[in-house]
């Protein structure tokens, strides 16, 4: 009797979780823009075909027009699937019920991370952070996305920690819209000082004839986790586990998907061949949650 109750509640276990799945039809993967408009479409495409077959169900798609559209896509459940920098995961976990599943590893172990920099060329006559916070009510400064992370968040939380407001103590403070934006900006000389991302910054240079000469790094952040595959919270755990299996088994079951996708991201970057997808979860971006809370505006819990 007692193995017969055992094997009826394994086949009700397993109804329980088949049916779970089987009540999800169609499913919506969003990704957040690029400079390159064109790629982002060809590998979110390419994504959502390769999770409709693995999955079984219908996967839509779309690219957003910022990050903030994504992050209110998955609150009013509009899609249930995204890539999302480290910041906007934060915002979307605390308001949207974004949950992290997996984010780009190294195939030698740990985790694949990246740096936020503050730039500016040779003829502002900048060469340090001393230099600007002498000059800082004279200076130009550009962000990216208000929820970029390299392009605002953590480039934000430095400048505070050392006494400047950027709201106050720059002569103007502006967003371009990306990093590429914001880089070029910079470049042509409409801004002093620029923020971006360290693999936005190698796949500029990679793509465009710039003279990298006329660029100054003022700062360098410390390393941090690249942009978290995401997923609703709502969805059925079973479900989840089988999206993170997906994202996780891209490098071998579609090779051609996830070599377009990095070697697009990480264009410049000399550990493009060693990349793969590697598990994760929220609290991996833990250290990002406690720089953002020193900036009381953004109300992070």
């Amino acid at each position: 009797m007692r193995s017969l109750i055992i094997i009826v509640f394994a086949i009700m276990l397993t109804t329980c979780v088949s049916n779970s799945d089987s009540k999800i039809k169609e499913i919506t993967f969003a990704a957040i823009p690029s400079d390159d408009m064109a790629q982002t479409a060809k590998y979110t495409e390419n994504f959502s075909k390769y999770l409709e077959k693995e999955l079984g169900v219908k996967v839509k798609h779309f690219i957003a027009t910022d990050y903030t559209a994504v992050i209110e896509a998955m609150r009013a459940n509009k899609c249930q699937i995204c890539i999302l920098g480290p910041f906007s995961y934060i915002l979307a976990s605390q308001n949207s019920g974004a949950e992290a599943i997996a984010c780009m590893g190294l195939k030698s172990g740990g985790m694949y991370s990246y740096k936020s920099l503050l730039i500016t060329t040779k003829k502002t006559g900048l060469r340090n952070m001393d230099d600007v916070k002498k000059n800082a009510s004279h200076l130009r400064l550009a962000f990216t996305d208000p929820a970029s992370t390299s392009g605002h968040l953590v480039p934000r939380g430095y400048l505070t920690s050392i006494g400047l407001d950027p709201d106050q103590s720059f002569a103007s403070v502006s967003f371009a819209s990306s990093h590429a934006a914001s880089l070029l900006s910079v470049y042509s000389e409409n801004i002093d000082i620029c923020a971006a991302g360290s693999q936005h910054f190698k796949r500029l240079l990679t793509k465009n004839e710039l003279d990298t000469s006329r660029f100054v790094i003022l700062w360098t952040s410390k390393p941090m986790l690249t942009d978290p595959v995401c997923v609703k919270n709502s969805l059925p755990i079973e479900f989840k586990e089988k999206i993170q299996k997906a994202i996780i088994d891209m490098p071998t079951n579609d090779s051609a998907t996830f070599n377009h996708y990095v070697k697009y991201t990480f264009k410049g970057d000399k550990m493009c061949d060693s990349l793969i997808f590697r598990a994760i979860n929220d609290s991996a971006y833990n250290s990002l949650r406690v720089i953002a809370r020193t900036v009381k505006s953004l109300n992070i819990k």
